[in-house]
């Protein structure tokens, strides 16, 4: 049974908040730092969920653009697990240096526009 807009709406919102609890790369302390970073993660594993996807499809996903997108290095077990640790695969340095110039490079952009 398909789940009506109201319900996706919601499981969105919930699916949003629980991702950014994760925060696999550590930026959701920064009050500045955009809110909407994991959005790229919610949607499609929103949609796996819906279609019924088995946990190794909906842990599969996460696992690519951690490594793809965001550029971490994750042992499988802690993604499928959600137990991410911090500066997994990035030094805490490499991790604060690589935010740092997302960040500049976010703020530029807002100026530009």
């Amino acid at each position: 049974m398909r789940s009506s807009k109201v319900e996706l709406r919601e499981r969105y919102r919930e699916l949003r908040e629980l991702v950014n609890r994760w925060d696999p790369i550590g930026v959701m302390d920064d009050p500045e730092w955009p809110r909407d970073e994991y959005e790229c993660l919610v949607g499609p594993v929103l949609r796996r969920l819906e279609e019924g996807a088995p946990v190794s499809a909906l842990a599969a996903f996460p696992r690519g653009e951690l490594t793809d997108h965001f550029g971490l290095s994750t042992p499988d077990q802690e993604v499928e697990t959600g137990h991410v640790r911090p500066g997994s695969g990035m030094g805490h340095v490499g991790r604060r240096r690589k935010a740092r110039r997302a960040r500049t490079s976010f703020k530029r952009r807002e100026a530009s526009a």
